[in-house]
């Protein structure tokens, strides 16, 4: 039976997860295999569902601007 290797780190050393009913985990990264950083539709919508705590960028600069907005009246009114 030949491995094919993992698509996240591209090592052949896998093992049996019991957590994952037996599914093939790299040893390496711990990736499931059959998933990784090969694309496809749904990959990208997980991957960034794991960054909660990280905002675009388009959102930092929308906090900036009502900081702005609200702060400087604030200060000077």
């Amino acid at each position: 039976m030949s491995v094919r290797p993992c698509r996240q780190c591209g090592s052949r050393s896998f093992r049996a997860d019991r957590s994952l009913a037996g599914r093939l985990v790299c040893t390496r990264c711990g990736t499931p295999q059959g998933q990784g950083g090969g694309g496809g539709g749904g990959s990208a919508l997980r991957r960034s569902s794991v960054s909660v705590g990280r905002l675009p960028f388009w959102a930092w600069i929308a906090v900036g601007v009502l900081v702005v907005i609200v702060v400087l009246p604030a200060l000077f009114g």
